[in-house]
């Protein structure tokens, strides 16, 4: 079922961060908490937002570490601490890739110490309901009960990779029980690359929720099927063709049998106008010809700044026999321009073919107002094309 073959990151993207970011030298930051104030008698559900949250993650509220849940790279959820007095605490991250402090980012206070501020968090006041489903007061629990993905990918030369069609488009879900780890745990932090690509999943049991799912956009709706995968009951679609995509669209879940609804769980990313070098979209009989720098293998799309990260994976094969060699894969910002590092390709011999995936990426984390779980969504649309690596 599952198109996330991300692995952990252990060197640089040569593109880098926005030169706009407020901690553009810095790979792992805070960039808000959300509220940024509670009571000090604790118990407030906070979302704290930022990049680099990968690896063994820690944070802490002055020198105090705190029981946290990495939902994503950038999303972590807690629960505050007590405490015996009113003030402003430095809140700290640490991760695989460094460490941010985000200075006086909370603070313990009887009302909000910022009143000018508009209020955008439905637990700032704790008298009120906690959940942004007004019938509940469910805190959010920052574990992971489901996923629900899309991945819409053109193959510039089908028959090169075995399949009958260029498009191969799907959607599914499964739903399981909650667990503290994430889908997207392995995922490198933007800004960095790998050459170690994995995949990973939570381990739990997946739950049977009825015979279907239902996602829906407006008026559109799309139909998931339970299916069984290696054991486990998982909600697909099929037969879905260019038609069918809605890009740049919100989809609410449901699950009728089961009374699951869950707002925006998946958010479609756009498309492409086009991509550089333009070689590498070639079909049969020029595929594989396009030469790829392993100096300065550089990927440029457009349009730039539209989706939330952007995936370039390269994977060798022998041009004797086929046989795999090895991958680099790097994530980024959607800047337009991606170099990948030299190093990645140390071991792989000239004139090898190449695989290039182009993937935009959106990705979610819904609470499920009945439960306080949380469901994640991620939504890829990409072109895989071909190329030979030069000097």
């Amino acid at each position: 079922m599952l198109f996330l073959l991300l692995g952990c990151g252990d060197f640089g993207l040569d593109s880098g961060i926005p030169d706009d970011d407020a901690c553009v030298d810095s790979q792992v930051c805070i960039y808000g908490l959300s509220p940024d104030w509670g009571p000090i008698e604790g118990g407030t559900s906070v979302t704290v937002e930022g990049r680099g949250f990968a690896g063994d993650v820690e944070l802490f509220f002055g020198n105090a570490p705190l029981d946290i849940s990495v939902l994503t790279d950038e999303v972590i959820t807690l629960t505050t601490p007590s405490v015996p007095a009113e003030g402003f605490i430095d809140v700290t991250v640490t991760s695989a890739v460094g460490e941010y402090t985000l200075e006086d980012g909370w603070a313990y206070a009887s009302s909000d110490p910022n009143p000018g501020d508009a209020d955008t968090d439905a637990d700032a006041d704790s008298d009120t309901d906690t959940d942004s489903d007004a019938d509940t007061d469910i805190q959010p629990s920052g574990e992971i009960e489901g996923l629900v993905e899309m991945s819409y990918l053109a193959y510039a030369c089908p028959n090169c990779f075995g399949l009958s069609s260029a498009l191969q488009f799907s959607i599914a879900a499964a739903f399981h029980e909650p667990v503290s780890g994430g889908w997207y745990d392995h995922l490198p932090p933007k800004g960095t690359c790998t050459t170690t690509i994995t995949s990973s999943s939570p381990a739990s049991t997946y739950n049977d929720l009825g015979q279907w799912a239902y996602l829906t956009s407006g008026a559109n709706s799309i139909s998931l099927q339970r299916q069984t995968s290696g054991g486990q009951p998982v909600y697909q679609a099929s037969n879905l063709g260019q038609n069918d995509l809605i890009k740049n669209a919100y989809f609410d879940l449901s699950v009728p049998d089961a009374g699951l609804e869950v707002k925006s769980v998946l958010q479609t990313p756009s498309g492409f106008d086009g991509v550089e070098p333009s070689g590498i979209a070639l079909d049969d009989p020029y595929a594989f010809q396009t030469p790829i720098s392993r100096a300065a293998a550089t990927f440029t799309w457009t349009p730039a700044g539209v989706s939330e990260s952007f995936i370039v994976q390269v994977d060798a094969y022998s041009n004797a026999d086929s046989s795999y060699l090895g991958s680099v894969l790097c994530h980024t910002e959607d800047t337009g321009s991606a170099t990948l590092p030299s190093a990645g390709f140390q071991n792989m011999p000239n004139g090898s073919l190449l695989a290039i995936s182009l993937l935009r990426m959106e990705f979610s984390s819904e609470v499920n107002p009945s439960t306080g779980n949380t469901i994640q969504g991620a939504a890829q649309l990409g072109l895989v094309g071909t190329g030979r690596l030069g000097n």
